[in-house]
């Protein structure tokens, strides 16, 4: 057994414990219970809840999410879940929209006071404004493995009106198989044109990439296109595609003359 798992246990006893003796105690803001869906034990933890909420804690992590899983523990999710919570988590078991996911994701927002983390899932231009209107209260919004779909540049400037978040990580999402914004890389200038307009700018401070196949110089280049000189970028950066990119902003003119 690792030492993660260990302390994922420990928190899970002590989470047991409380709603067991009727005790409402708030765990330390460092603590996850993390819970994968695919196994009975934690269904059954979950199922249990019902009406009774759990106590305010650091972090829930709900793996391998899936639309039949997430029915299995409406009930928890809609009543028994924190009123604080410093990070909310969400691990798709396999590539599929976040669709079915946003009614209840709006509803708990702002129970979420730090951190939201999405991975693994497919999340649409009007999805991504709803998750940024929800979230804007936050620190840090982690989009792991996720794929987006930016033909045109989206207007974010309602959902981020006086925006918290100041850390953004697109870890991965530029991989052939997700938004593959190297064979694409206007859809990620599209994506940076858009929060750029927001004011977002006036708040972000870091994008981490994470291990990255974009170039860096592409991405500071557009930073710097959109006032964003002064957001720090984080990351391992291993391919370089000097030249390979197009003129996105001419590419947009000639888009809106073929309209």
């Amino acid at each position: 057994m690792n030492a993660d798992y260990e302390g994922s246990n420990q928190i899970y006893a002590q989470v047991c414990s409380a709603l067991a003796q009727g005790i409402d105690k708030d765990l330390s803001s460092d603590s996850i219970l993390d819970l994968d869906l695919k196994e009975p034990i934690d269904q059954q933890f979950l199922r249990k809840q019902k009406r009774v909420s759990l106590p305010t804690l650091g972090t829930i992590k709900l793996e391998k999410l899936s639309q039949m899983s997430f029915r299995e523990i409406k009930s928890f999710l809609k009543d028994g879940f924190p009123k604080k919570l410093t990070c909310l988590s969400l691990n798709s078991l396999k590539p599929s929209t976040i669709g079915p996911y946003l009614n209840w994701l709006k509803s708990v927002s702002y129970q979420v006071l730090s951190k939201i983390e999405i991975t693994n899932f497919e999340i649409s231009e009007l999805q991504s404004r709803k998750i940024f209107r929800a979230f804007r209260h936050v620190e840090a919004i982690e989009f792991v493995s996720c794929e987006f779909s930016f033909p045109r540049v989206p207007d974010f400037s309602k959902a981020l009106v006086e925006t918290s978040i100041n850390t953004l990580y697109l870890l991965n999402c530029e991989d052939f198989y997700k938004s593959d914004w190297v064979g694409n890389p206007c859809e990620f200038d599209n994506l940076i044109t858009g929060l750029s307009r927001s004011d977002l700018q006036n708040s972000l401070q870091l994008v981490d990439f994470g291990e990255s196949s974009l170039d860096k110089t592409f991405i500071s280049d557009i930073f710097d296109k959109y006032r964003l000189e002064h957001v720090k970028i984080k990351g391992s950066f291993n391919f370089s595609t000097e030249c390979l990119y197009p003129d996105c902003d001419l590419m947009s003119e000639l888009d809106s003359i073929d309209d």
